[in-house]
């Protein structure tokens, strides 16, 4: 309770207070700001361009490399599937290649992915199946190939067969070369982004209207301690406030000394200084981009 204050004081005690609610609104308006603008900076994260994003670890050479070899491997399977399905039956030339075309986009899809490695576990399992599915894709253009030589050219079936195997064997050699990564792959950190200019001045605008809002608050603090007896209620109230302590009891406590304790501890500085602690370590990239809370 107070005691042998000044007939004014309660009065000085309530203004202080009404300044403290104005002071507290408008650093959590530029806290808030600086919080949203924080977590649009933090989702606008930089892609790689798109030559990097193609080449991938392979580098350019390499990947163009590859992609000329898929292409001339899709051509060459596409006129042997044309000349074969049109010398077994009449179809439309867009359907006559397209057994080909499959073939080849299978051989190049197969390679790529058994060329690398990825995270793959130790199990037999997830290492075997891509090899598999490699060579299946090899042994569907050995027998394309060797199918189409001996009915179209009148090739002898073993000549034919040994013909497609050196054919196929060949360019699945030469894309699993081609797809192999250059390098292991390496964890790349990207380098911090220049924070922006309406960044830095949102943030020194919060942080000075936070140390503003923080030393009336203290000045409030100081005010009602002085009108407080030391062994009320009260004071032990304001004393765990003063040490952080968010869990206000107020047993005891007279009804004037209830609203000065109430208004103190709803204008905590220590809240929105969290809060922007939390903001510029999202926009320093510290924290996982996240709403801010309202």
């Amino acid at each position: 309770m107070t005691v042998d204050a000044p007939p004014h004081s309660r009065w000085m005690l309530q203004e202080s207070v009404d300044q403290l609610a104005a002071s507290h609104a408008v650093a959590a308006a530029a806290v808030a700001t600086l919080a949203r603008s924080a977590v649009g900076y933090g989702a606008a994260i930089p892609q790689p361009a798109l030559g990097p994003r193609l080449a991938g670890r392979r580098g350019g050479p390499r990947t163009a490399w590859l992609g000329v070899t898929a292409l001339c491997t899709a051509l060459f399977l596409a006129w042997l599937s044309a000349r074969l399905v049109r010398h077994l039956a009449f179809a439309p030339v867009t359907v006559a290649v397209l057994p080909g075309v499959l073939l080849a986009v299978a051989l190049a899809v197969t390679a790529a992915h058994t060329a690398s490695p990825g995270e793959r576990a130790s199990a037999s399992g997830p290492v075997v199946l891509p090899w598999a599915l490699f060579a299946v894709a090899v042994a569907g253009s050995v027998a394309w190939i060797a199918l189409a030589l001996s009915v179209t050219a009148g090739v002898a079936p073993w000549t034919a067969l040994a013909c497609g195997a050196a054919l196929a064997c060949g360019v699945a050699a030469g894309m699993l070369a081609l797809a192999r990564p250059v390098r292991p792959a390496l964890v790349v950190v990207p380098r911090a982004r220049p924070v922006p200019r309406r960044l830095r001045a949102q943030r020194r605008r919060a942080e000075r209207r936070l140390r503003k809002h923080a030393r009336q608050w203290n000045q409030a603090a100081q005010q009602y301690g002085v009108a407080l007896a030391g062994a009320s209620p009260a004071a032990g109230a304001l004393a765990r406030l003063l040490a952080d302590d968010a869990n206000l009891s107020l047993d005891g406590v007279e009804p004037y000394d209830i609203l000065i304790l109430t208004a103190l501890h709803r204008y905590r500085p220590v809240p929105l200084a969290e809060r922007l602690e939390d903001a510029v370590r999202r926009i320093e990239g510290g924290v996982p981009d996240q709403e801010p809370a309202e």
